[in-house]
């Protein structure tokens, strides 16, 4: 036991103190390499039945094989040593039939199981091109080691939930207080802020339905500037239901973590941007099954987001839901106030009026203050079945005036003919 006290002095001044589970695979992974030396070392932690590689040290893993080595329980040395719960010293793996080989030129290993109690966690492997180069002193060491590099684990962890759950308090509470104050903007801003944060997200942007219009918009973007061009969001466009990953989860109403949007049948190109290894995911927005929106969150690197983000992100988005349906019914109540504000005005304005002329352009310059428009005009039929233009705000009279809606199909005549007022989303595309 002589030689094994400074590593598990220092085991227990580095590991128990590291601030978060990264940290903790980091300080072990070097603590082993101090002692051990030349040996290959690797940790994997366990998911689920599986076992995957999160470390790697030692010669030969540069090796793409090496830092992406999983297997299962039960499965090779490593999961024969997570089966069994106890330590495996192989002293010549080639006359071992479980050794899977990964790193050539290997021929004794040491497996370690890495767990708390009855709680497995992972497994400790440290592998050496020497035949028989570990003791049964080494086991010893490494069982202590392993003890304490899984107390650092769990303790790491458990600090991380607590941060996650404040971090989620935070969130909601920001996106509540936006909501509190009926602002939409903010609302919107909130929420995709707090998607960047909690989801560590490249990319969060929220798409709002609009029923006239048919269409999802892009009401709300947030994007890390090296990742996106600068351009990125003018090239976000509008989507109909079923179009691309948004447009699914709109129709279907249904949340989805996609690990690889490159390889998802649903998901579309944004712009001439390829798709690339990206995750991603996307939730919709609805309350008492009506739906609001979705919100479309991404990240770089195909698997990057884990089951706990895709947990934050459902959470999130019940209360910004909720948050946005109050924001809008303020805002659509104060547009409401300012209609009929515009209306009353108008009709009192109207009963002063003298002339036709006066009594249109007044209601050109109300229907404007409603709609937020830019222009407007009345065109008016005769008595000779032709329109002509009566008044106006804002536009080239001769050139427009030279232009009449004469034509028997135009949207003018169909208005006439439906009684039905016309909404055309770019009316330089309408024939």
């Amino acid at each position: 036991m002589q030689r094994s006290v400074p590593l598990l002095m220092r085991a227990a001044g580095g590991l128990l103190v590291a601030e978060d589970e990264a940290s903790v695979v980091r300080t072990a992974m070097r603590l082993l390499g101090d002692h051990y030396g030349h040996s290959t070392r690797y940790l994997l932690m366990r998911e689920g039945s599986a076992l995957r590689t999160v470390a790697a040290d030692g010669p030969g893993t540069d090796r793409r094989e090496a830092q992406t080595f999983e297997t299962t329980i039960g499965k090779g040395l490593t999961g024969a040593c997570a089966e069994l719960r106890r330590v495996l010293n192989v002293r010549d793996v080639t006359r071992d039939p479980r050794y899977i080989g990964v790193i050539p030129g290997t021929r004794s290993k040491v497996c370690v199981p890495v767990a708390v109690r009855d709680e497995l966690i992972g497994v400790l492997s440290v592998e050496s091109p020497m035949v028989g180069a570990f003791t049964a002193e080494d086991e010893e060491e490494l069982a202590a080691f392993a003890q304490l590099a899984a107390l650092a684990v769990v303790h790491a962890r458990a600090d991380t939930a607590r941060k996650q759950d404040l971090a989620e308090l935070q969130a909601i509470s920001d996106v509540a207080r936006r909501a509190v104050a009926l602002d939409l903007e903010g609302t919107l801003n909130a929420v995709v802020t707090s998607f960047m944060q909690l989801t560590t997200s490249d990319s969060v942007a929220v798409y709002l339905w609009d029923e006239p219009g048919q269409k999802l918009v892009c009401s709300a973007l947030s994007f890390d500037e090296r990742h996106y061009p600068p351009d990125y969001r003018e090239r976000v466009q509008p989507m109909n239901i079923g179009e691309g990953l948004t447009g699914w989860v709109a129709k279907t109403r249904e949340p989805v973590m996609v690990d690889d949007v490159s390889k998802d049948p649903h998901a579309v190109e944004i712009s001439g941007l390829p798709l690339g290894e990206k995750a991603a995911i996307v939730v919709p927005l609805t309350v008492e099954e009506e739906l609001l929106g979705v919100i479309r969150a991404v990240k770089m690197g195909a698997g990057s987001y884990s089951p706990d983000h895709f947990r934050l992100a459902r959470s999130l988005a019940d209360q910004a839901a909720l948050a946005i349906a109050a924001a809008r019914a303020h805002t659509n109540q104060g547009e409401r106030l300012e209609e009929l504000t515009v209306l009353g005005d108008i009709s009192q304005r109207l009963s002063e009026m003298a002339t036709l002329a006066q009594v249109l352009t007044s209601a050109i310059d109300g229907a404007m203050r409603i709609t937020g428009a830019e222009a407007g005009l009345v065109w008016r039929r005769g008595d000779d079945q032709l329109f002509r233009l009566a008044a106006s705000i804002n536009i080239d009279v001769e050139g427009v005036a030279a232009l009449p809606p004469n034509d028997p199909h135009s949207s003018s005549n169909e208005m006439l003919r439906s009684g039905r007022p016309v909404l055309l989303a770019d009316f330089t595309d309408d024939p």
